[in-house]
């Protein structure tokens, strides 16, 4: 099924072929970038590649933290004591941010 947005899209690339990239941008409001993007997806997919799609990254970045390290871990931990608790990672030094988002991640409560 070809969604909503792929008749627009049609009509705006023919717009572009006939009159040229400095009209279809200024007439429709759309970035030279777009459109060599759906000028992309026209012809790699057809008019099926122009409707929506998802925009998250193929690959992301995964933490390798354990469940639950330590119930006293908090943002100022000595590197020492959280290098003890987590023993598999390579790092020997842990930055606040980084450990906070951690935390966050697994859901561990921080010590006051």
């Amino acid at each position: 099924m070809i969604a909503p947005n792929t008749g627009k899209r049609l009509k705006i690339l023919k717009f572009w072929q006939n009159h040229g990239l400095a009209a279809t941008m200024a007439a429709f409001e759309v970035s030279r970038r777009t459109l060599f993007a759906w000028k992309r997806r026209l012809k790699a997919a057809g008019p099926a590649g122009l409707g929506p799609h998802s925009t998250r990254p193929k690959r992301i970045r995964r933490r390798l933290w354990p469940e639950r390290p330590h119930h006293a871990l908090g943002l100022n931990t000595p590197a020492s004591v959280v290098a003890s608790c987590l023993p598999h990672t390579q790092c020997r030094m842990y930055w606040p941010n980084t450990l906070g988002l951690t935390f966050c991640e697994i859901q561990l409560v921080f010590s006051r």
